[in-house]
């Protein structure tokens, strides 16, 4: 079939049409190749490029956190920072906006909304709808 495009011709590589004056010789393929594959295949080099650099950063920060532990660091001492983040993650943050009102942050998914210390309300998160928990009202 003959159309602006050109002809029209099946990528080897994924079997879509295509005319033929936009098929591409790639030299990873070692064949004529449609846009799309060049442009799947460059995403997929950048995903890789992003993941390797991300792993090498984790690992760096990895070992810097290795390098500010003191020398009688022992397991103890992780399971214990563990289970402080995780005591710090679920505590309840709040701020006195008036008399009545507190911002209350939910521990869960940590959205931000007025909570009525009066009234006690609202008794769910409005995002995730997880029961707001008693906290010191005195802040």
């Amino acid at each position: 079939m003959i159309t602006d495009r050109g002809i029209m011709v099946k990528c080897k590589n994924c079997g879509a049409s295509t005319g033929s004056n936009e098929l591409v010789l790639d030299l990873d393929y070692e064949m004529m190749v449609c846009p799309e594959c060049v442009k799947q295949k460059k995403q997929s080099k950048d995903i890789h490029e992003e993941i390797n650099k991300e792993r090498d950063e984790h690992k760096l920060k990895i070992h810097m956190d290795e390098d500010k532990k003191p020398k009688d660091w022992d397991s103890e001492d992780d399971y214990l920072e563990r289970s402080h983040k995780q005591r710090e993650q679920a505590s309840v943050n709040v701020k006195r906006i008036d008399n009545e009102k507190v911002q209350y942050t939910c521990p869960k998914c940590k959205y931000k909304f007025p909570y009525n210390t009066v009234k006690k309300t609202p008794t769910k998160c409005p995002y995730c709808s997880m029961e707001v928990q008693k906290f010191n009202s005195m802040i």
